[in-house]
């Protein structure tokens, strides 16, 4: 039994953000970006996540997670660090 399904924008579970605009973010709302290492496919930052929904940076918080579509229409999630514009 395949337990594992792909991700898309519409169902996402995490608390999320889209369509931000917050300037001391890393990276904006429809920015391009890829992954580091293997997978280099560049996407499209579609949501980040929130410790409470409301607000991107927070205290004591490590590296922001964003969620990036592909051009197949699937959605990962990927800390911060592991991201760089495309």
């Amino acid at each position: 039994m395949n337990i594992k399904k792909l991700l898309k924008a519409n169902n996402i579970t995490a608390r999320v953000l889209t369509r931000w605009s917050n300037p001391r973010c890393k990276f904006q709302y429809g920015e391009w970006v890829k992954p580091k290492g293997k997978l280099q496919i560049p996407g499209e930052v579609i949501a980040v996540s929130t410790a409470d929904g409301k607000h991107i940076r927070a205290e004591n918080r490590g590296h922001t997670r964003y969620f990036v579509k592909f051009s197949d229409g699937g959605v990962r999630g990927y800390y911060s660090n592991c991201l760089v514009v495309a």
